[in-house]
């Protein structure tokens, strides 16, 4: 939603993007006619060509789409109740009632005296308000991912293992149901960067199902992250319910690993057996793994999770969540049994922010929200006569002398006559109530009658000529709004 917001200057070209072509064509085949970067457009400009020549380009592009803002323009609509009172007015409110009756609303008197004036009714309130969109790396989607782990640290579910602590004098029998594997890619085995991450999915999914046939029940949290030369590998935890490991301290790199005295049945029929490192390792056939004892599931949590969030820190992490958001891969996975663990948590997306809504915004019997109307994403440059401040403050926050209506009125304006330019595509009712309906663009709605025109002079070319209110409420001519 807008608020703090500053009224600039407005520029009746820029203002008139969403009513006709673009000034500028962009011959950025990565670039859609407002001129955002989308994936959809990125994946058939380069294709299967994924390698060290094009990732500098890709992730280029990609740091270009997270941080260019855009926004998510939601129309909120309030039943309000209300009250009127019709004495000494043209209008008795036995007629009134009458007529307000067509509109599906409900209206009655306050009281049942024949000759009552006082009507309480209902009407409908819209509202605008604007989201900043979820993209993976962006301020939003940093906040709203910290905020969905949190409960995984405050859980009391959490379990310890064993004793990190050396004693000499004193033998301990270590064991844990907790391991932290590494799985890199060999690519001799794996093919090329895009035969790489395109399987990647389906050799986690063959590895894990394998540990289970060899020690029953697991449950996991996995991610992704890109090595250096663009390749796949994963950090995951898994944790056994059927199954103990014992734990040896290596001093070589200060790490617990499993005890190669323990051995599992790696062949049914013959009950032949290996050591249960040696087994887990074989598994994963498609390039290295490394596996560690974690001593309790807490810290263990907290040293994965990094990686996740370490990610979203910029820089050098970007190659990770550019070949994440090229391939369509989510940044992590959690198994359900996982989540019977410690609780179900999922990668934030634009659907947090309209569930947010529904929460936040459900008000009262007399103030009560029963629809939201999503409208396609833009971009904020689109609106360039307005520097949005904040997203967070409340909706209702009361305008005062310097400060401008929240959101302004060139922005409601501006989102009336593009509202005008969507059409629904899809609808449901949610358990509480409330109707959602999502927009779609009409891509070529640019007729200039649209608007409706009259003689006027023009704003642009400052002459006499057929002309037609613009979204700001400038008059163009005929002659101008091609170029606008």
């Amino acid at each position: 939603m807008f608020s703090g917001v500053e009224i600039v200057s407005a520029d009746i070209l820029s203002a008139n993007k969403l009513l006709a072509e673009p000034i500028v064509e962009y011959s950025d085949p990565c670039r859609n006619r407002w001129g955002a970067i989308k994936l959809k457009l990125v994946q058939g400009q380069y294709g299967l060509n994924v390698n060290a020549d094009t990732i500098p380009d890709i992730k280029s592009l990609y740091v270009d789409w997270r941080d260019t803002v855009e926004l998510i323009p939601m129309r909120l609509t309030h039943k309000i109740v209300d009250s009127m009172n019709f004495k000494d007015t043209p209008v008795d409110a036995a007629t009134w009632l009458k007529e307000f009756s067509n509109t599906g609303l409900i209206a009655e008197t306050f009281n049942d005296h024949p000759n009552c004036n006082f009507v309480v009714y209902e009407r409908l309130k819209q509202t605008w308000i604007n989201k900043k969109s979820v993209k993976r790396g962006n301020d939003v989607y940093c906040r709203m991912l910290q905020e969905k782990f949190k409960p995984l640290f405050t859980s009391k579910n959490h379990t310890a293992f064993f004793d990190t602590h050396l004693n000499s004098k004193r033998k301990r029998t270590r064991t844990t149901r907790m391991l932290y594997l590494t799985g890199t890619c060999d690519q001799a085995i794996v093919g090329d960067i895009v035969a790489a991450w395109g399987s990647f999915g389906a050799y986690w999914n063959h590895f894990i199902t394998s540990l289970r046939d060899l020690f029953g029940k697991s449950a996991y949290i996995r991610t992704w992250q890109s090595q250096n030369n663009g390749y796949p590998h994963f950090h995951a935890l898994v944790y056994f319910f059927d199954w103990e490991f014992p734990v040896i301290y290596r001093a070589s790199d200060k790490s617990w690993r499993i005890h190669n005295r323990q051995k599992v049945i790696v062949n049914k029929k013959s009950g032949a057996k290996e050591p249960c490192i040696n087994a887990i390792v074989d598994r994963w056939k498609w390039g290295g793994l490394e596996v560690k004892c974690c001593d309790n599931t807490k810290s263990a949590l907290r040293d994965l999770l990094k990686y996740v969030l370490r990610d979203l820190e910029g820089g050098a992490s970007d190659l990770t969540n550019t070949m994440v958001w090229y391939f369509n891969k989510k940044s992590f996975a959690v198994s359900r049994s996982f989540m019977g663990l410690f609780g179900a948590f999922e990668e934030p997306s634009n659907a947090d922010l309209i569930n947010a809504v529904t929460d936040i915004q459900e008000g009262t019997q007399e103030d009560r929200l029963v629809a939201i109307d999503i409208f396609p994403i833009l971009p904020r440059e689109l609106m360039p006569f307005c520097t949005q401040m904040s997203l967070d403050a409340p909706q209702n926050e009361a305008p005062s002398d310097t400060e401008p209506p929240d959101p302004p009125p060139e922005v409601s304006r501006f989102l009336d006559l593009f509202a005008d330019q969507c059409a629904p595509v899809s609808s449901n009712t949610r358990d509480n109530g409330v109707v959602v309906t999502v927009y779609e663009y009409k891509d070529r709605l640019t007729d200039f009658s649209l608007l409706g025109s009259s003689v006027h002079r023009c704003d642009v070319c400052h002459n006499e000529k057929q002309s037609s209110r613009s979204i700001l409420g400038q008059w163009v001519c005929t002659d101008c709004y091609p170029r606008c």
